[in-house]
């Protein structure tokens, strides 16, 4: 298992596979490890994103929260949108809390978050690439684990593909697996895909500082998205022009699964809301269009701006400004930090 802080490979390292994504390796950004050092506005380089666009090259600590994917769940409890350890040094309903929909805005501010502004989700503040897609070419995403616990992976240690290995190779030009991040620390599913001749590349890391921008360059590159498991990778493939589908068989798990998450282990009374989320006739009811052969699955881009919150994105600079940096411009392409007016800016250690 490669320690938190250390790299991270790109991709597979078994020497035949990794040629066959070496084109699509180089269109992505390089790992880099985030310390998250104000919680979640830094997750998957949600802060790092906002400040490379402005041409900034540090971030100060932030006294702000970002939600960072997206929320499906219906809004009946506020630790769906809002968490206590989402900020740093604050008191989260005293600070901006950034979230994608005018419901969300609107729900939290009933609860006392009287500073909640619905701008969007930071995945469409990344930068369209200048890539091209691949015809005919599949991305498949198979559940990933999260940080403290193994049990998505558990659950299977299998080979995780919308058809078989030959019928894989019958019907797409190009397949390549997506592995989290997490998943790639703990060495889950590598093996499992190389011995099935499948190369896999490495997906959204939560330490990552440019991890929503290597998915939006990886995402770029593919006609379709296969996966196993419904999550924000979902309206990110579909924001990023992708067909989409789904395979997975949802979940109907026993509560002591959800217990060795910290979040649910803390708020024990999210479990059957999220678990009801999770079954196969729900998630069918809520989204049939990700059921769809993958051939004719319908391309999801109007739903996926609609869940992402494109309509509430702002500019950069008011993003920046809202959540309480200091900034001026440089010139005309950049800003830069009023000097002295942005705590930790310049502490080498903030990583």
């Amino acid at each position: 298992m490669i320690e938190e802080g250390g790299q991270l490979p790109q991709s597979t390292l078994h020497p035949e596979l990794s040629r066959q994504v070496e084109n699509i390796v180089q269109h992505l950004p390089p790992i880099e490890f985030s310390r998250l050092a104000s919680a979640e506005i830094d997750y998957y380089g949600a802060s790092n994103n906002i400040a490379r666009s402005l041409g900034l090259s540090d971030i100060p600590y932030t006294r702000a929260s970002w939600l960072h994917g997206w929320c499906r769940y219906p809004l009946t409890q506020i630790e769906l949108l809002a968490l206590e350890d989402a900020t740093v040094c604050c008191e989260p309903k005293e600070v901006p809390n950034l979230v994608s929909s005018l419901e969300q805005e609107i729900f939290l501010k009933q609860h006392g978050y009287q500073h909640s502004k619905a701008v969007g989700l930071p995945f469409i503040y990344t930068k369209e690439p200048t890539v091209d897609r691949i015809p005919n070419s599949l991305l498949i995403i198979p559940e990933h684990s999260v940080k403290e616990n193994n049990v998505n992976y558990e659950g299977s240690k299998a080979l995780s593909t919308p058809y078989s290995a030959n019928e894989l190779r019958e019907r797409f030009s190009t397949v390549v697996a997506c592995i989290g991040g997490f998943c790639v620390q703990k060495n889950n599913y590598l093996d499992i895909y190389e011995n099935a001749a499948i190369p896999w590349v490495t997906g959204a890391w939560l330490h990552d500082a440019f991890a929503l921008q290597r998915m939006r360059n990886l995402f770029c590159q593919f006609e379709y998205v296969a996966t196993n498991a419904m999550g924000s990778h979902v309206p990110y493939a579909g924001f990023s022009g992708c067909k989409v589908s789904y395979y997975g068989k949802g979940h109907n798990r026993p509560r002591e699964d959800y217990l060795s998450t910290p979040i649910y282990e803390k708020y024990p009374h999210l479990i059957d809301i999220v678990d009801e989320e999770q079954k196969i006739e729900v998630l069918r009811e809520r989204y049939p269009f990700l059921f769809s052969d993958i051939e004719n699955s319908n391309q999801i881009k109007e739903w996926s701006n609609e869940v992402l919150g494109s309509k509430n994105k702002i500019p950069e600079q008011q993003v920046a400004e809202l959540i309480g940096w200091k900034i001026r411009p440089k010139d005309e392409m950049s800003w830069e930090y009023i000097p002295g007016e942005n705590p930790g800016v310049d502490d080498p250690s903030r990583g």
